[in-house]
């Protein structure tokens, strides 16, 4: 990853944004459902494959691209 990247990155995967609910864990359980959790260390409830990707693939680019623009913003930003 690029270290221009590493704040929103950290933010976004901890739950740090701003407004809240712009998230990777809100984004995931908007994408696949309410289910979407961790069952065990071995056992994700979302399937690991490339159509999974492609479906959240998008919400990801947009999420950079509202930080970018400061649309949302982090408490690790500076």
């Amino acid at each position: 990853m690029r270290p221009e990247f590493n704040a929103f990155c950290h933010a976004y995967m901890n739950r740090l944004m701003q407004p809240e609910e712009a998230t990777a864990l809100g984004d995931a359980r908007l994408i696949f459902g309410e289910a979407n959790y961790w069952r065990g260390a071995d056992e994700p409830m979302t399937k690991d494959s490339w159509s999974n990707y492609d479906r959240i693939a998008p919400r990801y680019a947009q999420r950079l691209a509202q930080w970018r623009r400061g649309e949302i913003t982090s408490m690790v930003d500076g």
